[in-house]
């Protein structure tokens, strides 16, 4: 993986692409002590989907003043990011929008179930205040058209807040 950061031979073959990544990152980190892996890799390490990284970046916070990058290894600084355990190791948290994308695939329901299903998650969604941005894969490679969407469509939402009986959003006057 590199000096002194291993994975045993046997899971490194098993693993599919985006196994092997988490192997390299757990790896990785597990060299650097008071370490936190970031960006992809910690969307990895969260089990969540990885779409257009580089799997030869490993991405993590550390105690230096500004990014560095060695060998794929890129060091950031921690500014503050929330951190948790996963798999053994020290994980950035996941940032949480107040806006929800959606990136529809394969579900392998009928498609008038889906579609009725994702209505009403939508509305769900919208209820309790937060605007819902539709997004295709074709748009994923343009993240920059997506970010734009998404801030158009929070503006369309008038501030809330969450009524604590309910816990439904209540416009604020």
């Amino acid at each position: 993986m590199r000096r002194g950061a291993y994975v045993a031979r046997g899971a490194w073959d098993a693993a599919d692409q985006d196994g092997r990544y988490l192997l390299t990152a757990l790896a990785t980190v597990h060299t650097r002590p008071g370490d936190a892996l970031s960006h992809h890799a910690a969307l990895a390490a969260h089990g969540l989907p990885l779409f257009g990284h580089d799997p030869t970046r490993v991405d993590v916070v550390s105690n230096v003043r500004q990014t560095v990058n060695r060998c794929g290894l890129w060091v950031h600084p921690v500014s503050g990011a929330g951190v948790v355990e996963r798999l053994g190791v020290v994980v950035v948290r996941p940032a949480r929008r107040s806006s929800a994308a959606d990136a529809n695939g394969d579900s392998g329901r009928d498609a008038g179930e889906a579609v009725w299903l994702e209505k009403r998650r939508e509305d769900a969604i919208r209820r309790r205040g937060h605007p819902v941005e539709r997004v295709i894969w074709r748009d994923l490679d343009r993240p920059a058209r997506i970010g734009s969407r998404v801030r158009a469509a929070r503006q369309l939402v008038s501030p809330a807040v969450l009524d604590p009986a309910t816990r439904r959003a209540v416009a604020t006057p």
